[in-house]
Protein backbone atom coordinates (compact mmCIF):
# COMPACT_ATOMS: atom_id res chain seq x y z
CA UNK A 1 0.00 0.00 0.00
CA UNK A 2 1.31 3.36 -1.04
CA UNK A 3 1.43 5.27 2.63
CA UNK A 4 2.23 8.90 1.57
CA UNK A 5 0.94 12.33 2.52
CA UNK A 6 -0.85 12.34 -0.90
CA UNK A 7 -2.72 9.39 0.17
CA UNK A 8 -3.34 10.84 3.26
CA UNK A 9 -4.93 13.82 1.63
CA UNK A 10 -6.54 11.96 -0.41
CA UNK A 11 -8.21 9.74 1.96
CA UNK A 12 -9.19 12.69 3.94
CA UNK A 13 -11.08 14.13 1.56
CA UNK A 14 -12.69 11.21 0.45
CA UNK A 15 -13.73 11.34 3.80
CA UNK A 16 -15.11 14.23 3.94
CA UNK A 17 -17.18 14.56 0.60
CA UNK A 18 -18.77 11.19 2.09
CA UNK A 19 -19.12 12.19 5.25
CA UNK A 20 -21.47 14.97 4.25
CA UNK A 21 -24.38 13.20 2.83
CA UNK A 22 -23.95 9.16 3.18
CA UNK A 23 -25.19 7.15 0.47
CA UNK A 24 -26.87 3.68 1.94
CA UNK A 25 -23.61 1.54 1.04
CA UNK A 26 -21.57 3.73 -0.22
CA UNK A 27 -19.66 5.43 2.54
CA UNK A 28 -16.15 5.27 3.45
CA UNK A 29 -16.06 1.71 5.02
CA UNK A 30 -16.70 0.41 1.45
CA UNK A 31 -13.85 2.71 0.19
CA UNK A 32 -11.84 1.70 1.99
CA UNK A 33 -12.63 -2.08 1.40
CA UNK A 34 -12.32 -1.43 -2.37
CA UNK A 35 -8.74 -0.01 -1.85
CA UNK A 36 -7.92 -3.35 0.44
CA UNK A 37 -9.37 -5.45 -2.59
CA UNK A 38 -8.02 -3.03 -5.49
CA UNK A 39 -4.44 -3.41 -4.05
CA UNK A 40 -4.80 -7.17 -3.04
CA UNK A 41 -5.74 -8.07 -6.27
CA UNK A 42 -3.42 -5.62 -8.06
CA UNK A 43 -0.57 -7.41 -6.09
CA UNK A 44 -1.30 -10.78 -7.43
CA UNK A 45 -2.39 -9.50 -10.91
CA UNK A 46 0.05 -6.73 -11.45
CA UNK A 47 -0.95 -3.21 -11.47
CA UNK A 48 0.24 0.10 -10.33
CA UNK A 49 -0.09 0.27 -6.69
CA UNK A 50 -0.77 4.28 -7.08
CA UNK A 51 -3.04 4.60 -9.92
CA UNK A 52 -5.43 1.93 -7.87
CA UNK A 53 -4.96 3.02 -4.86
CA UNK A 54 -6.39 6.65 -5.89
CA UNK A 55 -8.56 4.69 -8.04
CA UNK A 56 -9.98 2.68 -5.43
CA UNK A 57 -10.32 5.90 -3.09
CA UNK A 58 -11.99 8.29 -5.38
CA UNK A 59 -14.36 5.91 -7.08
CA UNK A 60 -17.66 6.88 -5.39
CA UNK A 61 -16.91 10.56 -4.07
CA UNK A 62 -19.83 11.74 -6.77
CA UNK A 63 -22.15 9.71 -4.90
CA UNK A 64 -23.90 12.52 -3.05
CA UNK A 65 -24.27 14.60 -6.33
CA UNK A 66 -27.10 11.07 -7.25
CA UNK A 67 -28.43 11.74 -4.61
CA UNK A 68 -29.09 15.46 -4.22
CA UNK A 69 -30.11 14.47 -8.47
CA UNK A 70 -31.59 11.36 -9.64
CA UNK A 71 -30.18 10.20 -12.72
CA UNK A 72 -26.97 11.85 -12.61
CA UNK A 73 -23.84 9.90 -13.08
CA UNK A 74 -21.48 9.63 -9.88
CA UNK A 75 -18.63 7.98 -11.93
CA UNK A 76 -18.65 11.38 -14.17
CA UNK A 77 -19.29 13.43 -11.07
CA UNK A 78 -16.42 11.02 -9.29
CA UNK A 79 -14.32 11.73 -12.08
CA UNK A 80 -14.56 15.79 -12.54
CA UNK A 81 -13.81 16.00 -8.65
CA UNK A 82 -11.14 13.12 -8.29
CA UNK A 83 -8.99 15.18 -10.98
CA UNK A 84 -8.87 18.74 -8.97
CA UNK A 85 -8.32 16.38 -5.88
CA UNK A 86 -5.11 15.16 -7.59
CA UNK A 87 -3.20 17.91 -9.35
CA UNK A 88 -4.08 19.71 -5.58
CA UNK A 89 -2.47 16.49 -3.99
CA UNK A 90 0.84 16.65 -6.30
CA UNK A 91 -0.65 13.03 -7.67
CA UNK A 92 2.21 12.42 -10.64
CA UNK A 93 -0.02 13.75 -13.67
CA UNK A 94 1.48 10.68 -15.72
CA UNK A 95 -0.83 8.59 -13.92
CA UNK A 96 -3.97 11.37 -13.11
CA UNK A 97 -5.65 9.73 -16.96
CA UNK A 98 -5.54 5.71 -15.72
CA UNK A 99 -6.73 7.17 -12.06
CA UNK A 100 -9.99 9.10 -14.26
CA UNK A 101 -10.23 6.62 -16.53
CA UNK A 102 -10.69 3.96 -13.66
CA UNK A 103 -13.38 5.41 -11.92
CA UNK A 104 -15.11 6.96 -14.95
CA UNK A 105 -15.51 3.25 -16.20
CA UNK A 106 -16.27 1.27 -13.17
CA UNK A 107 -19.25 0.92 -13.09
CA UNK A 108 -19.98 0.31 -16.93
CA UNK A 109 -17.28 -2.14 -16.74
CA UNK A 110 -19.82 -4.23 -14.54
CA UNK A 111 -22.67 -3.93 -15.88
CA UNK A 112 -21.12 -5.40 -19.04
CA UNK A 113 -20.23 -8.24 -17.22
CA UNK A 114 -23.31 -8.81 -15.94
CA UNK A 115 -24.76 -8.75 -19.07
CA UNK A 116 -22.20 -10.97 -20.45
CA UNK A 117 -22.85 -13.51 -18.00
CA UNK A 118 -26.64 -13.56 -18.76
CA UNK A 119 -28.02 -12.01 -15.59
CA UNK A 120 -29.43 -9.10 -16.95
CA UNK A 121 -32.25 -10.51 -20.13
Amino acid sequence: MMKSKMIDIITDSTRLILEKQPTAGHDITHTLRVRELCLHIGHIEGGNPEILEASALLHDIGRPAEIQKPGVDHAAVSAGLAQDILKDTGFPDDKIPSVIYAIENHIDQFVNEINFKGVIP
